[in-house]
């Protein structure tokens, strides 16, 4: 039964997801996916293609749409001579033509859906009701021995979004999605069509992804973990303040039992996972997410490097230096990781992605030869560069004068 509409609320902040204490080496399974039955009723949120031709020039509105969020009330889309005018300086505030023919031209995958595994359990995402370009989400369930399962999920955009396309090229060059909360400005990676309609894990539309599973004993020991691509259903959108309440029973939160028992049991078991001796802990919300999350990277992490596979790892020396990106693994030190490759924000960062396409070729037992060596190396430098020394090409979209020639006159303005 889907929760009750929820409340809007403003995004709190999270704090950090505390450091875990070792446990033994579990096993690692890089799982291969089992057929099952495609989902029914697949549908996604997708617009109209701006153009029949695809190198017909799209509407200058569509393109700034496409392009530019908004968030807040008051706050107006730039006009066409101001854009126009910002083009003119070199500054591409909007994704080019092709990059939006492209978005819009994207396939169903419906052989996909035919093809890979359904994410078992209660499958449920936390994060302001307020944010359209959900990424990623988690499940829990039980197993016949006892032990418990928490998946962690994310868009599997690179099934959708493939190496040298325009798509691609105006990711990369964006690096990561920027969000101007006090301006009431968001600039995506991704076309809005993407990170906030067709690829967002919204309730109820089934979804491409890929996943970890972590499965642990009642004492919180980690068994094991499998990696595997998957498809799944959002059955639950929540906040961390509704997530909490329901994990204390509260039906502010929500009425479903079977969400209620299993927001409790994960932050129960993320607490005895980090070391709780005290039988009724229980970890805060955004706590528990942080936790588990952070599990999952470690896997991808030592997965990756143990297949001797080039990703975007997160590396940092010693506690309280800077971290840093490199295509080389080299332990992180404040999480007691020997390898450390963020994964679970494809749709927001292109370090994400690159994860996701080492996961591909460890998946599909490859490694990369010949152009797409090449064009893989060159988007990884690229990103690496970028991350590590926040350079800013003055090619790219110039934040000030993108806010300044944005419009506050009180009319209100929709960025969707």
């Amino acid at each position: 039964m889907p929760v009750d509409p929820p409340r809007l609320r403003a995004a709190q902040p999270s704090a950090a997801a505390p450091t875990t204490a070792a446990p033994r080496k579990p096993a690692v399974t890089v799982a291969a996916p089992a057929p099952t039955a495609p989902a029914d009723g697949f549908s996604a949120v997708s617009a109209a293609a701006p153009s029949t031709d695809r190198y017909a020039p799209v509407p200058i509105e569509l393109a700034i749409r496409e392009s530019i969020g908004l968030r807040g009330a008051g706050v107006e889309l730039p006009t066409a001579d101001e854009v126009a005018s910002l083009k003119a300086q070199g500054k591409d505030v909007v994704f080019s033509n092709l990059a939006l023919d492209e978005a819009h031209g994207l396939p169903d995958r419906a052989d996909q859906f035919a093809t890979r595994e359904a994410v078992q359990g209660v499958v449920l995402s936390i994060d302001s009701y307020q944010t359209n370009d959900l990424d990623n989400a988690m499940s829990f369930r039980r197993e016949a021995d006892g032990s418990m399962v928490v998946g962690i999920h994310a868009v599997d955009l690179a099934a959708w979004v493939r190496p040298g396309g325009a798509l691609d090229f105006a990711a990369r060059r964006r690096v990561e999605s920027r969000y101007l909360d006090d301006q009431g400005l968001v600039l995506p990676m991704l076309p809005l069509s993407l990170c906030e309609g067709k690829l967002s894990l919204f309730e109820g539309q089934p979804r491409l992804t890929r996943s970890v599973e972590l499965r642990y004993s009642p004492d919180g020991q980690l068994l094991d973990s499998r990696i595997f691509r998957s498809q799944l259903v959002n059955r639950f959108r929540l906040d961390e303040a509704d997530a909490s309440a329901a994990a204390r029973g509260h039906k502010r939160g929500a009425t479903d039992p079977e969400l209620r028992d299993a927001l409790a049991s994960m932050a129960k078991l993320a607490a005895k996972a980090n070391g709780s001796t005290d039988p009724h802990a229980a970890m805060a919300m955004d706590k528990m997410l942080g936790f588990f999350t952070q599990q999952s990277t470690k896997v991808v992490g030592e997965a990756l490097q143990q297949a001797d596979l080039e990703a975007s790892f997160r590396n940092q020396a010693a506690p309280q230096s800077k971290s840093t990106y490199d295509s080389q693994s080299h332990g992180h030190a404040s999480l007691a990781a020997r390898a450390y490759a963020p994964w679970t924000g494809p749709m927001r960062r292109y370090a994400d992605l690159d994860v996701h396409r080492a996961l591909d070729r460890m998946l599909d037992g490859r490694a990369p030869k010949g152009r797409t060596l090449e064009l893989d190396s060159r988007m990884r430098d690229l990103q690496l560069d970028r991350a590590n020394h926040v350079v800013v090409d003055p090619r790219l979209d110039d934040v000030s004068e993108l806010v300044a020639v944005t419009r506050t006159d009180g009319s209100g303005g929709d960025g969707h």
